[in-house]
C-alpha cells in the first residue's frame, strides 16, 4: 500500500459575490481556480467542448459556467501512478491552463509538458492549445511513440467547419528510411453512430517513393460496415485504388485495384522476414465478409518479378469464389521466358477446410529460401523439380507426387564444409 503526504496543504476558498476563488498549495501539486462556476457543472462543460472538437453538430457551454480560469501544475506526479492510474506516468512540471470567457463562449487551452506515458503509448515536450477564430485545436509533440513504432515532430491541426471538422496531421515515422507524412481529412459525425472521412490532398514520402491523394473519396464508418468510396494513392511507384465495403455480408464486397504499383514499397517491411521483392504488379482483388469469414478473389500480374534477388520472371495469380458452392477455385503461375518454372492449380473450400491442389515446379531455384536458412545452410544453389497433388482436410491432407533436387549443393558454415 502506498500513501502520499502533502508536507505544507493550503487551501483556501473565497466567495465573492458571484465569483470564488480556489487555492490549492502542496508537494504534489498546485491548483487555482478563480471564476464563477460549480464543481458539478465543470465536467458538462467539458463535455461540451469534446464534443465541438469531435465533429458533433455545434454545441455551446454557456450557462454551464461562468467566466472561470484554471491553473494546475504537478510537482510530483508519482502519485496519479501509484494511486489512480497504475499505468499512466506524467513527467514533473506539467502544467495545464483553462481560460474560459462566457461572454464570447470562448475557451483558450494550453498544456505543457515534458512527457506523458500511458502503457506503451507515450509522448514527450507536448503543447496542445485551441484556437478561438477557427474552433480548433493545435497539437504538437517532439516525441511520439507506441510499442516499437516512433513519430517525430507530430503535429495535428484541427478546425471546425459547419458540422465537420478539418484534420491536418503531419511529422516523420522513424524507420530505416524515415518516412514524412502530410495527411488532410474532413472529420464529421453524421450521426451518433456513424463517423465520415472525406480526403483532402495528402503526401506520403517513403525512401524515394511518394504516393498522394487527391481531394476525393471518402470513408464511412457504421456499426454494421465500413464504406471506402474512390479512394486513391497515387505516385510515380504507380496506382493503388479502393472502392466498396468491409462488412459481414457476402453481398457487399470490397474491390482493390492497382496498376503497375512498385512492390519495392514494402521492402523494409518484409525485411523483419528477411523477405525482398523487385518489381511491379497490376490486377484486382475482390473481397468480402472481411468482418468474419473472409473470402478473396484476384488476379494479379508481375511481368517481371524478384524475389530475393532470384529473377523469377512473369508471375500471375488467380483465385476466384462461389458464393453457391463456397468453393474457391485457384490458378497460378511462374513463367521466365518460354519456361513455365511453377503451377499451381486446384480448389479450397474454406468452410470445410478441404484441398484438392497440383503444384508443378520445373527448375525453380533452391537460392529463392536462402533468406530463411541462413545460419544453418549457406550458398544453397540447385533448382527443385517435380509434381505433387495435395488433398483432403487440413491436417489430414494426402500427398502425392515426387519431387527432385537436381544439381543442388549448399554449404554448412559451422562445418565450412560445401556439398
Amino acid at each position: 500500500m502506498n500513501f502520499f503526504f502533502f508536507n505544507e496543504l493550503k487551501a483556501l476558498a473565497e466567495d465573492q459575490g458571484s465569483t470564488r476563488h480556489i487555492k490549492v498549495r502542496s508537494d504534489l501539486f498546485t491548483a487555482d481556480i478563480e471564476g464563477r462556476f460549480r464543481f458539478q457543472n465543470i465536467f458538462a462543460f467539458a463535455k461540451a467542448y469534446t464534443d465541438r472538437y469531435s465533429g458533433r453538430k455545434d454545441s455551446t457551454a454557456k450557462r454551464l459556467i461562468g467566466s472561470t480560469r484554471i491553473e494546475f501544475e504537478l510537482q510530483r506526479p508519482e502519485f496519479i501512478n501509484q494511486l489512480l492510474i497504475p499505468k499512466l506516468q506524467i513527467e514533473a512540471g506539467t502544467k495545464l491552463t483553462a481560460d474560459y470567457r462566457e461572454e464570447q463562449d470562448e475557451l483558450k487551452l494550453n498544456l505543457q509538458s515534458n512527457g506523458i506515458q500511458y502503457g506503451s503509448v507515450g509522448a514527450e515536450n507536448i503543447i496542445i492549445r485551441n484556437r478561438k477564430d477557427t474552433n480548433g485545436l493545435d497539437l504538437r509533440l517532439e516525441e511520439f511513440y507506441f510499442g516499437n513504432e516512433s513519430f517525430e515532430n507530430l503535429a495535428l491541426k484541427t478546425e471546425k467547419v459547419g458540422d465537420s471538422v478539418s484534420l491536418e496531421l503531419s511529422g516523420t515515422l522513424i524507420d530505416t528510411v524515415n518516412s514524412t507524412f502530410d495527411l488532410g481529412v474532413y472529420f464529421s459525425r453524421p450521426t451518433d453512430s456513424s463517423y465520415r472521412f472525406s480526403l483532402q490532398p495528402s503526401v506520403f514520402s517513403y525512401g524515394n517513393y511518394k504516393l498522394t491523394t487527391e481531394r476525393k473519396g471518402f470513408v464511412r464508418i457504421r456499426p454494421s460496415n465500413i464504406e471506402i468510396h474512390d479512394v486513391s494513392l497515387m505516385g510515380n511507384q504507380g496506382m493503388l485504388h479502393a472502392n466498396g465495403f468491409v462488412s459481414r455480408s457476402p453481398y457487399q464486397i470490397l474491390r482493390l485495384q492497382c496498376d503497375e504499383f512498385d512492390l519495392g514499397i514494402f521492402n523494409p517491411f518484409l525485411g523483419i522476414y528477411n523477405t525482398r521483392l523487385n518489381g511491379r504488379i497490376g490486377g484486382e482483388v475482390i473481397a468480402s465478409q472481411l468482418l468474419n469469414d473472409p473470402r478473396y478473389g484476384l488476379e494479379m500480374i508481375a511481368p517481371s518479378l524478384t524475389l530475393n534477388n532470384v529473377e523469377l520472371g512473369r508471375v500471375r495469380l488467380y483465385s476466384a469464389w462461389s458464393l453457391y458452392t463456397g468453393a474457391i477455385d485457384l490458378d497460378g503461375s511462374i513463367r521466365l521466358g518460354e519456361l513455365e518454372k511453377f503451377n499451381l492449380n486446384g480448389r479450397f473450400y474454406p468452410d470445410s477446410l478441404y484441398a484438392d491442389v497440383s503444384v508443378e515446379m520445373k527448375r525453380l531455384e533452391l537460392a529463392l529460401v536462402q533468406p530463411y536458412v541462413d545460419g544453418i545452410f549457406a550458398n544453397l544453389r540447385g533448382f527443385a523439380e517435380g509434381d505433387v497433388t495435395f488433398c483432403g482436410k487440413l491436417g489430414e491432407m494426402v500427398i502425392d507426387g515426387a519431387f527432385g533436387l537436381p544439381q543442388a549443393a549448399f554449404t554448412i558454415p559451422f562445418l565450412n564444409t560445401d556439398y
